[in-house]
């Protein structure tokens, strides 16, 4: 086999790995952390939430201190939803690197909650 024969068969394979790569990456999320407290309580320990981003959900528990942190599957708009009465949420984006969301949960007069950001 020739040498230019072999060239042209080794670029036709770093094209096609540099195409699945390319494409791959396009759909690739990052991870989302960050604390959620309530004003009145302080930290939200071993709660449930769910970050769901278009057809993809993922589910975590806050730590002791209220802390999380979780990988998502997709960049773009996605809901941070959280295991309270009223059923909080918040819209939050995922990017390619990671990023902080901080969150307060707010008592209504109803019982229910609201999730509502807060700066770091």
């Amino acid at each position: 086999m020739d040498k230019s024969r072999v060239a042209g068969r080794v670029d036709r394979i770093a094209a096609v790995f540099a195409a699945a790569v390319l494409a791959s990456g396009g759909a690739h999320g990052g991870q989302m952390y960050g604390s959620i407290v309530d004003p009145g309580q302080g930290a939200v320990a071993k709660l449930e939430f769910t970050v769901q981003c278009g057809s993809f959900t993922t589910r975590g528990t806050t730590d002791e201190r209220g802390a999380y942190r979780v990988v998502v599957p997709q960049r773009g708009r996605c809901e941070f939803r959280v295991s309270r009465p009223g059923d909080p949420a918040s819209s939050v984006l995922s990017y390619e690197n990671p990023v902080q969301y901080d969150f307060q949960l707010v008592r209504r007069a109803d019982g229910g909650f609201d999730l509502q950001r807060r700066q770091p």
